[in-house]
């Protein structure tokens, strides 16, 4: 059968494969990836069973496209609950974070840098250009600071 004879090679499986990975970097929806690992996993599996039948191939990409699914999902699972998320939190991603000031706080408020940004903030105490504090709130009126 002209089937067989395709795919005879391992070497026509980790193709498959590179192909497939490489769509799924230039076109990203995250399935082409999972095939392409389990074609793979049936070049791994002809590099052992050299004269496996295309049948018998096929189960292999059955398996190996489920198993990776599967460890993909606990990865994911094991790093979501691992990684802080800061999405949506507005001002109070910056909570605990240190800054410097950039302008001197007059009647208390001034300005401050954090990462590539300028903010209004406010405090209890006299804080002058140059200095670093951390944000302790949130407020109406930008970000509560004390010094560090």
């Amino acid at each position: 059968m002209i089937i067989d004879a395709l795919f005879d090679s391992y070497w026509y499986w980790f193709s498959a494969a590179l192909l497939l990975l490489v769509l799924e970097i230039l076109i990203p929806g995250a399935f082409l990836m999972w095939i392409g690992l389990g074609a793979a996993g049936v070049g791994g599996f002809l590099l052992l069973f050299p004269t496996a039948s295309f049948a018998w191939q096929l189960v292999a990409l059955a398996v190996s496209v489920t198993v990776a699914v599967l460890l993909g999902m606990a990865w994911q699972k094991r790093t979501q609950r691992t990684q802080e998320h800061g999405l949506n939190l507005g001002l109070e991603a910056y909570i605990g974070r240190t800054a410097v000031v950039s302008q001197d706080f007059v009647q208390g408020q001034g300005r401050i840098r954090l990462d590539d940004s300028f903010f209004s903030a406010y405090a209890d105490q006299p804080i002058v250009a140059g200095q670093s504090v951390v944000v302790v709130g949130v407020g109406n009126l930008g970000l509560q600071v004390q010094l560090v």
